[in-house]
C-alpha cells in the first residue's frame, strides 16, 4: 500500500512472491554482476569468500538470498542481527568522514 499517492489517492496493488521475481529478475541478476565486478577489480576469486555476512533490506528477499548462494555456493551467513551491523557501519563512516572532514 501507498498511501496518498496522488491527489489523496491511495495505490494498493497485490501480487505473489513468484510475480514479484518476474518483475525485478533484471535487478536481481544486477546485484550478481556488481558482486562479480568487484571481486574482478580488486582480483580476488569467489572461492578466496569465506563468509557471506547478509544485512540491509535486500538481504530479506529471498531470491537475493538464493542467488548469492548459488554464486558462492556456500551457506549465507545470518548470525548477528542485521539491523545493528549497518547502524555500526553508519557510525563508523561518519567517523571516518569526521576525521577527513573535521567541523
Amino acid at each position: 500500500d501507498i498511501a496518498s499517492l496522488a491527489e489523496g489517492k491511495d495505490l494498493c496493488f497485490e501480487f505473489s512472491r513468484k510475480q514479484f521475481e518476474q518483475i525485478n529478475v533484471n535487478i536481481f541478476d544486477g546485484c550478481i554482476q556488481a558482486v562479480t565486478q568487484l571481486l574482478s577489480q580488486i582480483s580476488m576469486d569467489k572461492t578466496a569468500i569465506s563468509d557471506i555476512l547478509m544485512v540491509g533490506g535486500s538481504s530479506r528477499i529471498p531470491m537475493v538470498m538464493q542467488l548469492l548462494k548459488q554464486y558462492f555456493q556456500k551457506e549465507l551467513n545470518f548470525t548477528v542481527n542485521a539491523d545493528e551491523t549497518v547502524a555500526n557501519g553508519a557510525a563508523i563512516e561518519a567517523a571516518l568522514l569526521r576525521m577527513t572532514n573535521p567541523p
